[in-house]
């Protein structure tokens, strides 16, 4: 299950979506959404706000939410008290399909939005639902909400929820600062000093799988439930014309493939905003701490996708993010792959050599080593 930012075309199926929540909560005996809200233009002004997602699953949405990274006017007079008083995402407007419901899917949704938010460097999630929702209060509870008060939206109470996300790299830190500095007043460390240390620590732990996005593109981590969306756009044998294995068309050898990408934990499903299709796969692998690069390849597009520029977009998220963790990248190019030896030195990536390369699961074949530097892609 991908969750993604809507489309417009997907207004009518978000809408019945919503409709068949409320009718829900009325069979509940709720009040809430039964006064005329939501409505199909709360639908218009997500999207326009970019704040709209929906949860796909085989071209199906199961779900809706609006995932809101700015301030809910709101919530600043709380009767109450929040947790944190820093950066948060706001949830509005949770709502499941007739055919999702009883899954776990809003739970599902929820945890989604976590990571959403963790990718986006936000450790705070606030949420409001009425005191007679009881399926939103028991997923609320279930997940470690904490209960801070009551907010007021038209005219009426809502009990209020944060969430705070746990910031591994912050936790982390703190712990071995905590450590480090026992050793310095003990006389085991000497000449402590913090920033080296926490640029250093910021160095070894960072995350090769974020969510990477501009406002055409966007770069999910790979998930198990995408094999079949890839395969689609891999099942084209022109795909493959120039690749160092021209069977990856194959549904098995593809297999092999997608699973040597889900092995990396660092691949990612290219999706086109404008229909929310996906259009291609690449990943970061084979990070070499000592010598400080990583490699970026597997790369492919659907033929729909060549000549409009994609290629440079995606490359361009990626080495932007990476290069602020390493301080070089390698591109393993097939010695007979014309467009992507061409395409890598377009970005500014010079060859420093050859060498026969195993790519996961398959029989070495003869590539090209390009390398690009971080001063030299930040000129």
């Amino acid at each position: 299950m991908t969750l993604r930012k809507a489309i417009p075309s997907e207004i009518p199926a978000i809408w019945k979506i919503l409709q068949q929540a409320i009718e829900r909560r009325k069979q509940d005996g709720s009040a809430q959404w039964q006064d005329g809200y939501p409505n199909e233009q709360s639908i218009h002004n997500d999207l326009a706000n970019g704040s709209a997602y929906v949860l796909v699953e085989n071209d199906q949405i199961l779900a809706y939410a609006a995932i809101i990274f700015d301030i809910e006017p709101a919530y600043t007079d709380i009767q109450g008290k929040w947790l944190t008083n820093d950066e948060y995402v706001v949830v509005h407007r949770v709502a499941t399909s007739k055919e999702a419901t009883g899954k776990g899917i809003a739970t599902h949704i929820f945890k989604l939005i976590e990571e959403l938010a963790i990718d986006s460097n936000v450790y705070s999630i606030k949420v409001d639902t009425n005191f007679d929702n009881l399926p939103m209060l028991k997923i609320l509870e279930k997940l470690g909400y904490t209960y801070c008060g009551e907010v007021f939206f038209r005219g009426s109470a809502r009990k209020a929820f944060e969430k705070v996300l746990r910031n591994d790299n912050e936790t982390k830190k703190a712990e071995l600062i905590n450590e480090l500095k026992k050793g310095e007043e003990s006389g085991f460390v000497e000449d402590f000093n913090p920033e080296s240390f926490l640029a250093d620590l910021h160095q070894k732990h960072f995350s090769i799988q974020p969510t990477l996005q501009n406002e055409q593109i966007i770069l999910y981590p790979l998930q198990e439930s995408d094999f079949e969306e890839l395969y689609t756009v891999a099942s084209d044998p022109k795909v493959w014309e120039q690749h160092p294995n021209k069977d990856r068309w194959k549904r098995e050898i593809f297999q092999n493939f997608f699973n040597g990408a889900m092995q990396s934990k660092g691949a990612f499903k290219i999706v086109d905003k404008s229909t929310g299709k996906a259009i291609g796969c690449t990943r970061y692998y084979d990070y070499n701490e000592a010598e400080n690069f990583i490699l970026i390849g597997y790369t492919f597009y659907g033929t729909s996708s060549w000549g409009k520029g994609i290629n440079p977009q995606v490359k361009k998220l990626m080495l932007d993010y990476i290069f602020q963790f390493v301080s070089r990248v390698h591109f393993h190019v097939g010695s007979n792959n014309l467009r992507s030896q061409i395409a890598v030195g377009r970005i500014g990536a010079e060859k420093i050599g050859e060498e026969e390369i195993a790519y996961f699961g398959e029989a070495p074949k003869l590539n090209f080593i390009y390398e690009i530097e971080k001063e030299n892609w930040e000129k």
